[in-house]
């Protein structure tokens, strides 16, 4: 509908009655004033107002007549309620008056009574009155007439008017109209004077006055329509009455015209959904037979006003409602509103969102009437109405708006919601005009004649038999529409519009992203390019597509193209092999589809082929892959589906260290296969491992399970890296489960060909190299590949024995049924500052069943003390090449603390040693102790009690140790002289571990599972807790985590064992040892694993003994208060010194410095001087100096002074000698300054008592 006639359609009529003939003299000033503007409609109290920015009138001419039911009457609700569906079709088919005006003039009283009183009360009782409508009497006064005002004597013309028709007029008791009339607009003046003017100014403000009483009479009527259809449809109305349904079309139209377009649309919306439940309900009351068989309406727009017109008059057909008209009515209602509202948007994304809305509509319109009348053929109905809506001029407007807001923006809106649907539209005209051209005898080629075309491929026939009973040249004959009639000419004239049609749609289709739709589309151009012999557009249409219905489930559709594709190469006489072998995969993985579940059925292309056709295209891949230059790699889950089974197992057919994965591999093409290798690649941090098969016969049989033998061994959870089927050396099949060792990854969607290495080469169709590949990935297992404990397997541990100062470990490598030579051994570490003493180590031979140990020295200076250490031992057996790689994590924390103190005497020295645990968490068992010594000048005395066995050290309750070092007498000690402290000792929590190993291994070689023991270790047994201080005290053994350890053990054995008796077995064995509450330790079972710590331990070195001994008379008793004689006696001792400055060897450089050779200096002498310090107690009175000053010669070894004192006790009983204090007051002593001083009898004590012939007194 054109823009002009989308805002002025459908005005509202307005009935006039004009028998004087005045309307030609004021239609000019009065049609001025149209259309009409600001209305504003408050038509509930509780609801906004209703805003009517324009409303087109129309003025009908009307003479009232005396016969009831005349042109513009409603029936009233007791009829409505009564009449036929004919009845209430005719009364919905004419136009309503919205309301009525009288147009009258008079010159005299007497002419007002004779003439025009009477003709005003025929036309109120034969046209006001039967309509339920407002009215309006105008009176005209001409220019030439004078207008008088009323007198006390006499009425004006005007007022009589107003006496007998205006507000409570008595003529209008005559008419009846006191007894049904009733609104709120009842003291509105219905009469207006019209005086013709001379002044512009006057005769504006006359028609503004007039118009502005106009629409007050309007919006009364409108209100009245809208209060009486309200009335009629209660919310629990039936919507299958069709009185309903005709009022509600009627209530539909009022709001349409009253250009309320939204509450209007959504009623009409209702209104189809109602008509189809009322057709549904009662079929017999509609018609459909009749449909749009107007020779001429190929030549009328579907919207204009004839075409409504026409379909209001065909509404009744034999006295049945015509449901064809009847839904093309409410449709072109919704699509008018729909235009309507678009034009009236504040925006263009608005507005395209109606557009698109009517579009759909549209399709919905269109599909339901080709469902509803199938004995009708609507085809070309269905080309010209999709004609109509695709050249709507809403369209063209939003779209030179839209560009030209486009101009100067960097994000254009593109108006995709309408293009898309236009898009829809017009596929859907497509679809129309394959149907009429089939009738009209002209085929476009689909898959079965393609298929019948095609190589190999005679003996299948899709085609299904069609009848026609109507021949071409009628159908041809019988179309009416020009531009379809033009289309079906001839039949290339019939491909051309095809094609067309085609590419519009793809060009709509491309703006709006909708890819797969343009990628199915370009398959009909192809095919039809293939149908006229065009090979190389049909070639390069097609380079792509059938890997997009293949990725897509759509296997038959893909494998289809993908022959067409084959053959269109062939017959183009191309040399490049590589597309030829690249397309002829493609066409051979299509047989089956390994991507998806929907392979049956008309999906499965395999069924189109017999097992010679599909063995010879393999024959042809085989014959295409010898010409080629490189390796080309091909995704193999397009041909097989393989499933690497997730467990690593012994290969116990023969007695070599091998071991060998399974990997299940699917043939769904039926036929044998002979690959030249098939190799699994796990992958590990880095690390891979390769499993292979050499020389592998495949039979027709679907499913085939293959034992993949390696080599090597590293201990570890790997994870599948790769899977490779090499047919032969230019063609591989591969599969990869990760992407991180492949060097390139450039997705391209449809392309499945992959590159790895620059060897290899991988083509996309269009012959253009490319690196491709799209990894599987997610959801993968990992598998535990862990040692056999019959085949070569080794460990890495700390050194049994080690000297404290040095860093050392131990490997044992422990070897399996056959000897083995020519053992290389290379250690590695990636502990960042750690550095191994010795990288290679070689062995010639190991014997059978042999054990060997080789110390690994390292140094290392971190506070950390977890360290990484791995070694990769190479060796041959029995002429083969095996590797064995492990990597551990070592704690090379000391578990022992040791602490020495030495306590000098005048002749010997005291060394107490203390020995506890590093950790207070783990204590440790102390075997044995040791103090020895290479140098005869020394005599070490051992405790009087020796050491038991069960000396177990806690974390606060460490164990001290006594030795008695004595040298010779006259042996001056050395720098050099070290005492050696060897220490066996256990790790409490090792004892458990190890009794727990050895429990559960002699389980599991009574129940067959001894191969699964290092699984159990390193995934259970390490993780074990035990109660290690009842263990120590009570000596059996309790698991503190046990019911962690089952749920672990249940977690490993559902993972990583494979026979469900096997897992069965092993939760069985491990509720046996972990499920009492305790494991009993006898003698004979205690696992005792013995740690060596050795300890040089150097003799230290002390500057100046100072022995004190207070000499005094002895008695059983003294008196209180009488005075006791002492003599102090002091010797310094200098020997226990050794001179640093003397040049003497060093000891290790964990050791301190010592002293050097004890020989006497015969230097000038210096004199050391030494204050000593009696403290004060309350218990003695010394009479005399308390301080004393003395001095020696150091190079003397021993020097003797003494202090004269008198003490005095002062209380009764036991007193303790006092304390004295010894300092040096030289300041000259040296760094290596060091002192102690040891009182004799210094905890001595004298028994003091009271004189009991004196009197005392306490105050």
């Amino acid at each position: 509908m054109e823009l002009e006639e989308l805002n002025l359609r459908n005005p509202i009529h307005i009935g006039y009655y004009d028998p004087f003939s005045i309307y030609p003299l004021i239609k000019e000033d009065f049609e001025a004033k149209l259309p009409l503007t600001n209305l504003h409609w408050k038509y509930s109290a509780t609801k906004p107002v209703k805003s009517i920015p324009l409303l087109p009138v129309k003025l009908i001419e009307e003479v009232p007549k005396s016969t009831p039911g005349s042109s513009g009457t409603a029936p009233s609700i007791s009829s409505a309620a009564t009449a036929s569906n004919a009845q209430l079709i005719s009364s919905y088919q004419n136009h309503p008056i919205y309301t009525r005006l009288m147009l009258i003039k008079f010159e005299s009283i007497d002419t007002y009574r004779s003439q025009v009183r009477p003709l005003i009360k025929e036309w109120l009782k034969n046209l006001v009155f039967k309509s339920n409508l407002e009215w309006m009497i105008v009176l005209f006064i001409p220019l030439s007439s004078k207008d008088k005002q009323s007198t006390f004597i006499k009425t004006s013309s005007y007022d009589k008017l107003k006496i007998d028709f205006g507000i409570d007029g008595k003529e209008l008791k005559s008419v009846g109209f006191e007894d049904w009339w009733t609104n709120e607009f009842n003291d509105v003046e219905r009469c207006f004077k019209l005086k013709e003017s001379d002044s512009n100014i006057s005769k504006l403000e006359t028609y503004n006055e007039m118009i502005s009483l106009m629409k007050t009479l309007l919006l009364t009527s409108f209100d009245n329509k809208y209060q009486y259809f309200n009335s009629q449809l209660p919310a629990s109305a039936s919507s299958d009455d069709f009185n309903k349904f005709i009022t509600k079309l009627k209530y539909a139209d009022l709001f349409n015209d009253m250009r309320i377009f939204q509450d209007s649309l959504n009623i009409y919306n209702e209104l189809y959904k109602d008509l189809e439940k009322l057709n549904s309900k009662d079929p017999s009351q509609f018609s459909t037979s009749e449909t749009f068989k107007d020779k001429e309406s190929s030549k009328i727009k579907f919207e204009s006003a004839q075409r409504i017109a026409w379909l209001k008059s065909s509404l009744l057909h034999d006295n049945k409602i015509n449901l064809f008209s009847m839904k093309c009515l409410i449709f072109i209602n919704q699509s008018i509103l729909l235009q309507s509202l678009a034009n009236f948007a504040n925006t263009i994304s608005i507005s395209a969102i109606y557009i698109s809305n009517l579009y759909q509509k549209l399709i919905y319109f269109l599909n339901d009437l080709s469902n509803t009348f199938t004995n009708q053929d609507l085809d070309e109905f269905t080309i010209f109405t999709i004609d109509n809506y695709l050249d709507l001029p809403i369209c063209k407007k939003l779209t030179e708006i839209n560009n030209k807001n486009n101009e100067n923006n960097t994000t254009p809106y593109q108006l995709n919601e309408i293009l898309e649907f236009q898009g829809e539209l017009k596929l859907f005209k497509r679809s129309k005009l394959v149907k009429i051209s089939k009738k009209c005898g002209y085929k476009l080629n689909g898959f079965n004649e393609i298929l019948e075309g095609l190589p190999n491929l005679e003996e299948v026939s899709l085609n299904e038999s069609t009848k026609e009973t109507r021949s071409p040249d009628s159908v041809y004959k019988a179309l009416k529409y020009p531009p379809l009639i033009e289309a079906l000419k001839t039949e290339d004239s019939f491909f051309s519009a095809f094609e067309g049609l085609t590419e519009d749609v793809i060009q709509r289709f491309v703006s709006c992203n909708r890819s797969k739709t343009i990628d199915i589309l370009s398959i009909d151009l192809a095919l039809l390019c293939y149908q006229k012999g065009k090979y190389q557009e049909s070639l390069d249409i097609l380079q792509n597509s059938h890997d997009f219905f293949i990725l897509n489930g759509w296997n038959f559709m893909g494998g289809v193209l993908l022959e067409v594709y084959l053959d269109c190469i062939e017959k183009l006489a191309s040399k490049d092999h590589d597309l030829i072998l690249l397309t002829s995969l493609k066409l051979f993985s299509s047989l089956i589809n390994n991507n998806t579940t929907q392979n049956c059925g008309i999906n499965n292309y395999k069924l189109i082929k017999k097992n010679e056709q599909i063995q010879k295209l393999y024959n042809k891949v085989a014959v295409h892959s010898l010409r080629l230059k490189q390796v080309m790699k091909y995704p193999v889950d397009q041909v097989f589906t393989v499933n690497v089974l997730p467990w690593i197992e012994a290969d116990e057919s023969n007695e070599l260290d091998r071991y060998y994965i399974n990997l299940e591999v699917t043939n769904l093409f039926g036929i044998d296969f002979r690959f030249e290798e098939i190799e699994v690649l796990l992958g590990s941090s880095g690390s891979t491992i390769a499993f292979s098969m050499k020389d592998v016969q495949i039979t027709k049989e679907k499913h085939h399970k293959l034992k993949l033998i390696t080599n090597d061994f590293k201990m570890g959870e790997f994870s599948p890296v790769k899977v490779t089927i090499i047919i032969n050396d230019k063609v591989h099949l591969v599969k990869h489960y990760d992407d991180d060792n492949v060097s390139e990854v450039e997705e391209t969607g449809n392309d499945t060909v992959i590159q790895e290495d620059s060897n290899a080469r991988a083509y996309n169709p269009n012959g253009k190299l490319i690196n491709t590949f799209s990894p599987v990935t997610g959801g993968l297992e990992s598998i535990s590949f862990y040692p056999n404990i019959d085949k070569l397997h080794c460990s890495i541990e700390n050194a049994q024995s080690i000297q404290l100062g040095s860093t050392e470990l131990n490997l044992t490598i422990i070897n399996g049924s056959t000897d083995v030579q020519d053992v290389k051994l290379q250690f590695s570490s990636e502990t960042k500052g750690l550095k191994l003493g010795n990288e290679h180590e070689e062995i010639k031979y190991i014997e059978m069943k042999g054990t060997s140990r080789i110390p690994i020295h390292y140094t290392y200076f971190s506070d950390n003390k977890v360290i990484n250490v791995g070694v990769r031992i190479s060796y041959t057996s029995n002429g083969e090449h095996f590797t064995y790689v492990v990597n551990e994590e070592i704690d090379i924390t000391l578990k022992i603390s040791v602490s020495v103190q030495d306590i000098f005497k005048s002749n010997y020295i005291y060394s107490k040693f203390q020995i506890g645990t590093s950790n207070p968490k783990s204590p440790i068992r102390i075997l044995s102790n040791e103090l020895t010594s290479e140098n005869k000048n020394f005599k070490i005395e051992k405790p009087a009690l020796p050491l038991t066995s069960s000396l177990v050290t806690f974390g606060e309750q460490p164990a001290s140790i006594f030795y008695k070092v004595v040298p010779k007498d006259g042996y001056c000690i050395q720098q050099s002289d070290s005492l050696s402290l060897k220490i066996d000792y256990s790790i409490l929590e090792d004892e458990c571990c190890k009794h727990v190993e050895d429990l559960i291994t002699e389980e599991l070689r009574n129940s067959g599972l001894l191969r699964l023991w290092f699984l159990l270790k390193a995934a259970v047994v390490k993780h074990m807790q035990f109660d290690l201080n009842n263990y120590a005290i009570n000596s059996f053994i309790r698991v503190t985590n046990a019911q962690e350890v089952k749920l672990q053990a249940q977690r490993v054995t559902e993972k990583y064992i494979r026979g469900k008796e096997d897992q069965s077995n092993l939760c069985t064995l491990l509720d046996k040892v972990l499920g009492g509450q305790k494991i009993e330790i006898t003698s004979s079972n205690v696992g005792l694993q013995r740690h060596t710590l050795l300890i040089t331990v150097p003799i230290s070195s002390l500057k100046y003994l100072q022995l004190l001994e207070f000499e005094y008379e002895k008695e059983v008793k003294y008196l209180v208060g009488e005075p006791i004689e002492v003599n102090l006696n002091i010797e310094t001792i200098t020997k226990w010194f050794i001179d640093e400055e003397e040049d003497f060897s060093s000891l290790a450089q964990s050791s301190p410095k010592l002293g050097g050779k004890a020989s006497e200096k015969k230097a000038e002498s210096s004199l050391v001087r030494f204050q000593l310090t009696l403290q004060n107690d309350d218990n003695w009175l010394i009479s005399g100096f308390k301080k004393h000053t003395f001095s020696i010669e150091d190079y003397k070894k021993s020097t003797v002074n003494d202090m004269k004192l008198i003490m005095v006790p002062l209380n009764v009983g036991k007193l303790l000698l006092p304390k004295v204090i010894i300092k040096c007051l030289s300041s000259d002593t040296g760094k290596d300054f060091s002192m102690d001083v040891d009182v004799k009898n210094g905890l001595e004590t004298l028994l003091v008592v009271p004189d009991l012939d004196s009197i005392t007194f306490s105050f």
